[in-house]
């Protein structure tokens, strides 16, 4: 039997386990909560998506709709049924009181940790990577032991040892395909725990502030403040060409930048897309605001941007 470490290790501040990835906590939060139905925004990563239907085919799924503002409208649930909410981008929902506390499950991936004691009556889970530029890493709450048996988290070893942009890029895909669920390396945990989520939270808010000012007429203007800062900085094009050209030339800089999210299979299956898939998903580019991985330059960066800005507006 293995020695399992991170998910043993308490927490800094609210009762968590962690795990290797956000996929892996929220698997293991569906097998405590075990609902008949999962209601997913449809403005959503599909890899959630995937899991479910992976490992639990007998679950039925349905979408509740997000608008282009990333708001929502509240809905009915019944007994047994679960809804997923993500904290987009850093910015709290404002319906949560709205449902049973039984009926939500919340993702706060785009949430820094010092934030995450705010949660701590509902069920949450959400992944480390992204916002810790970690290797590997997931959590959910309540302090738990799983029995993982002898997995090597083999995805997250290809995260780590990408030396360049191009071995990023190819870490994040196998990454994305991986359903292997397994404890947090202790590297990433290491990391993670060194961590000083306040100032890596005011350092992205400083980066937004200037980007946002640079490219004002091209920032989507979201409400982040002290309390509530920007998980990435969102950038709106006139068309999806425009916003990949743009990731093109971001590339060349070896700015790793992104798109959150392409619509899911299911939900174009279901015709269930919405106003904020249609935005975010076909106009706007996202870029880092930590730039922990790399040393990005910040006026590189503003300059390729820049090229658009006489276009948004084009007929």
């Amino acid at each position: 039997m293995p020695e399992y470490i991170a998910q043993k290790v308490l927490p800094k501040r609210p009762n968590v386990t962690y795990c290797n990835s956000g996929r892996s906590a929220f698997y293991l939060m569906i097998k405590k909560i075990r609902p008949h139905r999962v209601y997913f925004p449809n403005f959503i990563c599909s890899v959630l998506i995937d899991n479910l239907k992976h490992f639990y085919p007998e679950i039925e799924i349905d979408f509740y709709e997000v608008y282009s503002d990333l708001t929502f409208e509240r809905f009915e649930v019944n007994t047994g049924e679960l809804i997923v909410i993500i904290e987009y981008f850093g910015l709290p929902t404002q319906k949560l009181e709205e449902w049973p506390i039984e009926n939500i499950l919340i993702d706060l991936t785009h949430i820094p940790f010092h934030m995450w004691h705010k949660y701590e009556k509902y069920d949450f889970f959400g992944s480390l990577r992204k916002l810790n530029n970690l290797a590997d890493g997931g959590f959910h709450s309540g302090f738990e032991v799983h029995d993982f048996g002898e997995v090597e988290n083999i995805e997250s070893k290809l995260n780590f040892l990408a030396t360049n942009w191009d071995d990023l890029k190819e870490a994040e895909i196998e990454l994305d395909r991986s359903f292997r669920i397994c404890d947090m390396s202790s590297s990433s945990l290491s990391v993670f725990l060194e961590g000083d989520s306040r100032n890596e939270a005011k350092k992205r808010l400083e980066n937004w502030g200037i980007i946002s000012r640079a490219l004002e007429d091209f920032v989507v203007p979201l409400p982040f403040n002290d309390l509530w800062t920007p998980y990435l900085i969102h950038i709106e094009f006139d068309s999806r060409i425009d916003r990949n050209l743009a990731f093109s030339d971001l590339s060349k800089l070896r700015v790793f930048s992104s798109i959150h999210w392409e619509t899911p299979e299911l939900v174009s299956k279901l015709n269930r897309a919405g106003a904020a898939n249609e935005r975010f998903g076909e106009r706007i580019l996202n870029l880092p605001l930590g730039f922990q991985r790399q040393d990005y330059n910040l006026e590189e960066i503003v300059k390729v941007l820049s090229k658009y800005k006489g276009r948004k507006n084009r007929e």
